[in-house]
C-alpha cells in the first residue's frame, strides 16, 4: 500500500479505533497485525485499542454506550463520550474502511520507532551490544518485509472514497478568501496545497495577505503567519488600521493630533488585536534561511494550523547556494508538509524585475515555484484604467487600479482569467470590481 498522503500518523490510528468501534468484526483483523497498544504513537489510542480488545474478549455488547463505558473505565472516555468524540467517529468512517492497510501502516511506523529508540539507547550505553543491536535490526527488517509482502495496493475506488470522505468531513477544504470571484474562479488555499501570490513592490500584496488572514481568523481557521520584512509592531498597526477602516491610523501625526479618537478605536478593537497577535510571527533581527523557514512551517502545521502564510519568501537567505537547487528543495518540502498535515500554505514573492509583466517565468525563484505550486496568482498595480467587466447585466466599462492574474489554478475554471480590483486608500483594503472580459 502506498500510504495516503492525506493522512498523518494519528489519522491512521484514529481511523483504526473508529472502524473497530463501528464494526466488531474488524477487531481480529487489527489484532493479527498490531502487537499491542504500544504500537500507537498517541497513548490514548493505544489505551482505547486495548480497551476494545478486552471488551471483545469478554463478549461485551458492541454498541456505543457500553463501549463508551469501557473507555470511561480506561480513562479515555473523551474519545467517544463527548460530542466531538462521536463526531470524529462519524467523520473518520469514510477513511477507515481499509483497516488492514491502516494497521500495517501503524505497525510499520511502530517498528521504525522501536528501532530508533534502540539505536539511541545503544549510543548512550558504554557496554555496546553489537550482536544484540544487529539482531534487533534484522528482526525489524524481517517484519517490515513481511508487512510489505502481504499488503494490498490501494485501488482507484479506495482513493475516491478517501477523497469523498475527506471532503464530506471538511478535512480537505478550500479556505475562503474575502473575494467571491477569487474563491469561485481560482479556488486557492485548498488544504494540502501551496498557493503563491506574486506582485511587484507597491502592489498591496501584504494588505491582501492581512485581509486573507482576517477572514480566516474570523472564520475560526487555525492560522499562523510569518512576516520577514518588518517587526511585529508594523503588522499589528496595519491590522488595526485595516480592521477599523481608517488608513490615517498609520499616520503618526494623525495619532498625535487625534489621540482620544485613536484610544477609542484601540479599545474597540482590543479583543480582536489580542486574538490575532499569537498568529503573527516576525524575524526583524535576523535573516531567516530556507531550511529554518521549512522548520517553522512544519512546526505550525504539526500544531494544527490550517492556513500558514510566509510573506515574502523572496526575503529568505539562499546562504550562497545555487538558487535553483535550494528553491526546488524548499518548495518540494513545503508541498509535502501541506499534504501530510492537510493545511494550506500561502507564500508571497516578488517578480525577477519590478518592470516584469505578469508571467510564471518572471517570478522570483524561477521554474521551481511555477512548476510545483498548485496555485499561482499575480497582483499587478497600475494607473487607474477602464476595462470591460462582465456583470449579470452585461458588460460594463469600470475603472480599476489593480489586476489579479490567475496564472495557475488546479481544479479551478479560472486559469488565465483576470479580475479587476481597486485598492481603497481610505480603508487599506482591496475591493473586487469584477471579471475582466477577454478581448477578442
Amino acid at each position: 500500500m502506498t500510504e495516503n498522503v492525506f493522512l498523518i500518523e494519528t489519522d491512521f490510528e484514529k481511523a483504526i479505533i473508529c472502524r473497530m468501534i463501528l464494526d466488531r468484526e474488524t477487531v481480529p483483523v487489527a489484532r493479527s497485525i498490531i502487537e499491542d497498544g504500544h504500537d500507537f504513537s498517541m497513548p490514548e489510542y493505544g489505551v482505547a485499542y486495548e480497551a476494545l480488545l478486552a471488551h471483545y474478549d469478554e463478549g461485551g455488547d458492541w454498541k456505543i454506550v457500553p463501549i463508551a463505558e469501557r473507555f470511561a473505565e480506561a480513562g479515555v472516555w473523551e474519545l467517544i463520550g463527548e460530542s466531538d468524540g462521536f463526531k470524529n467517529i462519524v467523520q473518520y468512517y469514510h477513511t477507515s474502511c481499509d483497516i488492514e492497510d491502516h494497521c500495517r501502516v501503524v505497525r510499520r511506523r511502530a517498528l521504525k520507532r522501536r528501532l530508533a529508540a534502540t539505536l539511541e539507547i545503544q549510543a548512550q550505553d558504554k557496554s555496546f551490544d553489537v550482536a544484540g543491536l544487529l539482531a534487533d535490526i534484522q528482526d525489524v527488517k524481517d517484519e517490515l518485509a513481511s508487512l510489505e509482502k502481504n499488503q494490498t495496493p490501494v485501488s482507484g475506488s479506495q482513493i475516491i472514497r478517501h477523497i469523498i470522505g475527506d471532503a464530506a468531513s471538511g478535512r480537505i477544504r478550500e479556505i475562503a478568501t474575502p473575494w467571491k470571484l477569487v474563491n469561485n474562479l481560482a479556488r486557492p488555499l485548498r488544504t494540502g496545497t501551496v498557493t503563491l501570490l506574486a506582485g511587484n513592490i507597491g502592489a498591496s500584496k501584504t494588505f491582501a495577505v492581512l485581509q486573507i488572514l482576517d477572514k480566516a481568523i474570523t472564520d475560526g481557521i487555525p492560522t499562523a503567519a510569518l512576516f520577514l520584512e518588518e517587526d511585529i509592531d508594523h503588522y499589528i498597526h496595519r491590522f488595526w488600521a485595516q480592521k477599523a477602516g481608517v488608513a490615517e491610523l498609520t499616520n503618526l501625526r494623525f495619532l498625535k493630533e487625534n489621540a482620544d479618537y485613536a484610544e477609542q478605536l484601540a479599545a474597540e478593537y482590543a479583543e480582536y488585536l489580542d486574538t490575532i497577535r499569537p498568529c503573527i510571527n516576525t524575524t526583524p533581527d535576523k535573516l531567516m534561511n530556507h531550511r529554518q523557514c521549512v522548520g517553522w512551517i512544519e512546526t505550525q502545521a504539526s500544531a494544527g494550523c490550517k492556513l500558514i502564510v510566509v510573506d515574502p519568501i523572496s526575503a529568505l537567505d539562499d546562504e550562497g547556494q545555487k538558487p535553483w537547487i535550494i528553491h526546488k528543495a524548499f518548495i518540494d518540502r513545503v508541498k509535502k508538509i501541506a499534504a501530510a498535515y492537510r493545511c494550506a500554505v500561502l507564500l508571497t514573492t516578488h517578480p525577477v524585475k519590478q518592470t516584469s509583466l505578469p508571467s510564471m517565468g518572471e517570478i522570483s525563484g524561477g521554474a521551481a515555484f511555477s512548476r510545483f505550486c498548485q496555485y499561482i496568482l499575480w497582483l499587478e498595480n497600475h494607473p487607474e484604467k477602464k476595462s470591460d467587466i462582465i456583470t449579470d447585466c452585461g458588460t460594463i466599462a469600470l475603472k480599476h487600479d489593480r489586476t489579479l492574474y490567475i496564472l495557475k489554478a488546479r481544479n479551478a475554471p479560472g486559469v488565465f482569467k483576470k479580475i479587476a480590483f481597486n485598492f481603497d486608500k481610505d480603508t487599506l483594503t482591496l475591493c473586487e470590481v469584477g471579471l475582466i472580459k477577454k478581448p477578442k
